[in-house]
This record gives C-alpha cells, sequence and structure tokens, in this order.
C-alpha cells in the first residue's frame, strides 16, 4: 500500500527549544494510526508539522507525493485545502456561523457554487447527526455537538488525510466514544487515512498502528 504521508528527519524549536527532534515516519494510505505520549512530549507540534501547518526547522514532509517545504504559503493553503482535514481539541468554530456556515466556510475560497455548498455540508451534518441543528451557532451547542460540526467541517473539502489533536479530549466518556465510531466508520467507508493524537486508550486500541513519541522523538 502506498505511503500517504512521509516524514525525514523533523526538527522543530521555538525559542532555542527542540520541541521535535528527528522525527520520521511513514504512514500508508488508508490506515488509522494513534499518536500517543505523555503533556510536553512534541505530539501536538509533530502532528502540525505533518499538516503542513507549521513548517519544520529542519527535515521533510512529503503528502501524497508532494514535499512541503518548497511550497509557498498560498501553494502549502491550496495543498491542504485539497489534501488535508484538520480537527482540533478546541473545535475553533467561528461562534457568528451557524453549524451549516462552519462546515462550509472552507469551501467559500474553492469557487464551489453557493448551492453546492450548502448542500455539501447539509449532507455532511446528517452524516454526523446534527442536521436538525443546522441553523444553530456554536454557543448553542453541546461540546459534543460542536466537535461533530468540526468534524464535518474537516471533512466538507473531502481531505485523503484526516488529522485530529485529542478528538475526545473534551469530551464525555460516551460522547467520546460517539466521536471514536464516527471517525473509524469514516475510515472504512471512505478508506480515509487518519492519524490521532490522543491520551485516549481506548482510541489507541482501535488504530491500526500506535506511534509513541518520547522526547519529540517517535517510535512504534
Amino acid at each position: 500500500m502506498p505511503e500517504i504521508l512521509i516524514a525525514k528527519e523533523l526538527r522543530k524549536s521555538f525559542d532555542g527549544l527542540e520541541i521535535v527532534r528527528n522525527a520520521s515516519l511513514q504512514l500508508p494510505a488508508g490506515k488509522t494510526v494513534a499518536l500517543l505520549g505523555p503533556s510536553g512530549s512534541g505530539k501536538s507540534t509533530l502532528l502540525s508539522l505533518l499538516a503542513g501547518l507549521e513548517r519544520p526547522t529542519r527535515g521533510e514532509v512529503y503528502l501524497d507525493g508532494q514535499a512541503l517545504s518548497p511550497l509557498s504559503e498560498d501553494e502549502l493553503c491550496l495543498l491542504r485545502r485539497e489534501k488535508v482535514g484538520f480537527v482540533f481539541q478546541a473545535f475553533h468554530l467561528i461562534p457568528t456561523l451557524s453549524a451549516l456556515e462552519n462546515v462550509a466556510f472552507p469551501l467559500y475560497p474553492t469557487g464551489v457554487p453557493k448551492k453546492e455548498r450548502q448542500q455539501r455540508a447539509l449532507d455532511l451534518l446528517q452524516k454526523v447527526g446534527l442536521a436538525a441543528r443546522k441553523d444553530h451557532l456554536p454557543a448553542k451547542l453541546s461540546g459534543g455537538e460542536r466537535q461533530r460540526v468540526a468534524i464535518a467541517r474537516a471533512l466538507v473539502n473531502r481531505p485523503r488525510v484526516l488529522f485530529c489533536d485529542e478528538p475526545t479530549g473534551n469530551l464525555d466518556s460516551q460522547t467520546g466514544g460517539e466521536i471514536l465510531d464516527m471517525l473509524f466508520g469514516l475510515n472504512l467507508e471512505q478508506a480515509m487515512t487518519l492519524l490521532m493524537v490522543t491520551h485516549d486508550q481506548e482510541l489507541a486500541a482501535r488504530a491500526d498502528e500506535t506511534w509513541f513519541v518520547r522526547d519529540g522523538e517517535v517510535s512504534k
């Protein structure tokens, strides 16, 4: 199975402190991987590097065969828009937009017609069980509902890889289990690659592979 993501000797420093050091990995397309490690080990920074949200101090990331470091910011933004979905622990929904508008938001720069944007967003809200809440602002949604909206938004561009940073971290165990069922169901339905930072042992047990991050280095 071809690799959808390859990282070679990644390093990332902030103010002279090396957060990620010599991290190398390969991720086959369609796999689910849990990224485990203690707080401060560099997991979230590594995830941001792999998703192209941050640039490494040294090393290279290849996403679907494309090296990221030579790309301009505009080119990198376009590649993320076409290939990547990202689910944040803190949701990062736009508070003044409805659930439907939040899900459709990533499509605005793409030139997708308004009718198609709304239909694609509505279809995804239906998939995550929130079609009836489409007109609600984030403040009127529960934590689990906001996470479902965030997942729908991450999927609206039909990404090859879905990156999730603690997708169940702010949720109770029942809601977290429902979110996991949905994520793994999407992996099976769409052959979409999942890479998830987590402290959740249940999530890690369900993943195809588990990687460990210790002091900024990755191992299996």
